[in-house]
């Protein structure tokens, strides 16, 4: 056998490259990629949330350690005898923790642009002054310093409205809620306040 009648028969396991090739293209790096590879790609809320995570990791980190913390107090005001223990594990879980975590995340969701740092940044420190406040208020009896907390407070939540003025499409529903949850805070405030001060005023 001759050389010529080798090759084209050889030639046929040689790879073929160019624009003909059959080669697998590289799947995409990082955890958006990941999840975008696979059985089909991951519903954009859940793009948007992972592209917007640097704008709900402040809350979700301080609401966690709020919600860990509220969760010992729970554990050791039964055997202590700590009067105020059980309003404080609930103050430290539900305001500290839940709620703060459900108003971050649900601002970087809704809202069609990422809020911008100093605005994050504006919110996470007036929302926790604002708990600190109230918790050193209660437990050393000092309406006044609670009464500075539910003004913080207050502010904290027109920041978080101004954060989520402009709605992203299809967010309508939690939108509603986002402010729905403002709402209820923004009301709960002065009673509480009328409370600390018929309490210790």
């Amino acid at each position: 056998m001759t050389n010529s009648e080798a090759t084209p028969a050889f030639s046929e396991f040689q790879p073929r490259s160019g624009r003909g090739s059959s080669a697998p293209e590289s799947a995409p790096s990082g955890p958006t990629g990941a999840i975008a590879t696979g059985s089909g790609r991951a519903p954009g809320w859940v793009r948007d949330s992972l592209e917007r995570w640097p704008q709900t990791a402040p809350f979700v980190t301080v609401g966690a350690l709020s919600v860990v913390a509220g969760g010992l107090v729970a554990a050791v005001s039964g055997p202590s005898g700590f009067e105020n223990g059980s309003w404080l594990a609930a103050f430290l879980v539900l305001v500290g923790g839940v709620a703060q975590i459900v108003l971050g995340g649900a601002q970087a969701l809704i809202s069609a642009e990422p809020p911008s740092r100093s605005l994050v940044r504006a919110e996470a420190i007036t929302w926790n002054l604002a708990a600190v406040g109230v918790v050193v208020g209660t437990l050393v009896a000092l309406p006044v310093v609670t009464s500075m907390a539910g003004m913080l407070t207050v502010a904290s939540l027109a920041l978080f409205l101004s954060g989520a003025r402009r709605i992203a499409p299809g967010m309508r529903l939690i939108s509603f809620c986002y402010r729905a949850l403002i709402v209820v805070v923004l009301l709960s405030t002065p009673v509480g306040l009328v409370l600390a001060w018929l309490r210790h005023g």
